[in-house]
């Protein structure tokens, strides 16, 4: 049995994928109790998605109030019996924090879930994110188990001594790659650019999206034609997009909006380079993506590199370093072959380092909470 602490509000959203996900893990397990926070309104209700699967939302005024109603339902459905619950948090940060009284107040396991990098140098730019760092290396020690989502927040933790080996599971979010190698081969959109640079991010801070921009501007003084797509939405869109207009580069930059999955995947058939500047990951699922599509990349050294995709088949460089982006770039531009050539190298990668069945990864999911107990 087990409760689940997550943030994810598209669980109320009737044919979203992850609602469909939570039906999936549903079927692992006894009894299934979804606790999401949310504000008052809107179509948050308390909902059964099958038969041992709940959703309960905290339909709360402000984040004092949530945080109580999420303590009030966890501890109304341990009140009726604790006997053979795990709790799971998708954050060592408050919902982790929540997480832990409940734990410790009905002497249940714990199990924490690391989704980010928080050890990256980048992620402690605000007093909040400082203050989620301490919680996480609070909470992380005292939890039953750990799952991370890359083998470079596992190794981290260890070597800082936070978590012992034997208690951390790596194990990525899903990628469907199979949907992204039978996207079938599209004309391009954009012929006048030559090369088509693709760009998928949300637009915050962490994701630096305005180090792409600048990397960009840098391969237009050799490469005139290129093109900039930008998918996405956030609370910078605004902002970036002044940015594009002080730097001149307006004509070649376009900003598409959110895209949905599939579009995404064609939009990866129909560029040239795929470009991510993040400042820090915990996983990469759009990397997982690209590489999948044949895509090459040009990535800083978040997340999922130097495991799931290497030196090897992709061109990485350090997070906020414009000139080495741009340089990349343009080495990608100048060279059809080698465009090719990392295309076919990461395609192969994520074939063989990325879990491709949806019943194998649903069996190690299960298995990660072997140690919540």
């Amino acid at each position: 049995k087990v409760i689940m602490f997550s943030t994810d509000r598209r669980l109320f959203e009737e044919g979203s994928a992850v609602r469909a996900r939570v039906r999936e893990y549903g079927r692992l397990f006894d009894e299934l109790c979804v606790i999401v926070p949310t504000p008052r309104g809107g179509p948050f209700r308390e909902t059964k998605l099958a038969g041992n699967v709940m959703l309960y939302p905290t339909r709360s005024k402000g984040k004092f109030s949530m945080f109580l109603a999420l303590f009030r339902i966890g501890s109304g459905i341990l009140a009726g019996g604790s006997k053979d619950f795990c709790i799971t948090a998708q954050d060592p940060f408050g919902l982790g924090f929540l997480a832990y009284l409940l734990a410790k107040r009905f002497r249940v396991p714990l199990q924490l879930q690391v989704h980010t990098d928080f050890l990256s140098p980048y992620f402690t730019r605000s007093l909040l994110s400082r203050i989620e760092r301490l919680l996480a290396f609070l909470l992380l020690p005292r939890a039953s188990s750990v799952r991370v989502v890359s083998r470079r927040i596992g190794d981290a933790l260890v070597a800082r001594r936070i978590v012992a080996e034997e208690r951390i599971t790596v194990l990525p979010v899903f990628v469907d790659i199979q949907k992204s190698m039978d996207t079938p081969a599209f004309e391009r959109l954009w012929p006048s650019f030559s090369p088509a640079v693709l760009m998928v991010s949300r637009f915050e801070p962490e994701k630096d999206v305005e180090s792409g921009l600048e990397a960009f501007r840098g391969l237009l003084a050799s490469h005139p034609q290129a093109g900039l797509l930008i998918a996405g939405s956030g609370s910078e869109r605004a902002r970036l997009e002044k940015r594009v207009s002080e730097f001149g580069i307006g004509e070649n930059v376009l900003f598409l909006g959110w895209q949905q999955p599939q579009k995404l995947r064609e939009l990866l058939w129909r560029v040239d380079i795929f470009l991510n500047t993040s400042r820090f990951e915990g996983y990469g699922m759009s990397l997982v993506e690209a590489a999948a599509a044949g895509c090459p990349i040009v990535t800083s050294d978040v997340g999922l590199v130097g495991d799931v995709l290497t030196e090897e088949e992709i061109l990485v460089c350090p997070p906020g370093e414009k000139e080495c982006f741009t340089s990349k770039l343009a080495e990608l531009a100048d060279s059809a072959s080698l465009r090719g050539g990392l295309g076919r190298k990461g395609r192969e990668a994520v074939l063989e380092r990325v879990i491709s069945s949806k019943q194998a990864y649903l069996e190690l999911f299960k298995d990660s909470f072997r140690l919540c107990r």
